[in-house]
């Protein structure tokens, strides 16, 4: 679907297919793709046409309850090396682009895994000696980030196994 860019504080773009009944928003602080399901062609008309599309969406648009899925802003092609974090890269030609310690085959997920079974610091350093003590930090600290990003929706309806 195709979005318009729009001039505004939290709102990114916005799109809508009328034939589907499917808007769009994008937000900006996490890049996050919303699509509202089975929305009139008059809400989209309102939405463009109001003063605050910010506010719209909070005070007019939400309380409506429309049915949303999150989609995630679609991946980008990496063709050369992205540099995460001083120690932390992804490079489609090391380790399938996992992201890694910069200039190790180390990935990050494997120094994870390794603490949550009970490995130590001084374990992770004597099996991977080209590791440091900041390596393994930015690991669990590029995990945290990530992680602090992740948006969990729950559909209505669905019900606990733990009852």
């Amino acid at each position: 679907m195709n979005r318009v860019p729009l001039d505004s504080s939290c709102i990114a773009s916005i799109g809508y297919d009328p034939k589907r009944r499917e808007l769009e928003i994008e937000f900006l602080e996490h890049r996050d793709v919303y699509r509202y399901i089975d929305v009139p062609p008059e809400e989209y008309a309102d939405f463009m046409a109001s003063e605050s599309e910010g506010t719209y969406l909070n005070e007019v648009f939400k309380p409506r309850n429309y049915h949303y899925d999150v989609v995630r802003q679609e991946k980008e092609v990496m063709t050369s090396t992205e540099r995460i974090t001083e120690r932390i890269e992804v490079n489609p030609e090391i380790m399938l682009g996992k992201p890694v310690i910069r200039g190790t085959r180390v990935p990050v997920e494997l120094i994870l895994r390794k603490l949550s079974e009970g490995a130590t610091e001084a374990d992770l350093l004597d099996a991977h000696p080209n590791l440091s003590r900041a390596d393994i930090q930015a690991a669990i600290r590029y995990a945290a980030d990530t992680l602090a990003h992740q948006e969990v929706v729950f559909l209505s309806g669905s019900r606990s196994t733990r009852e």
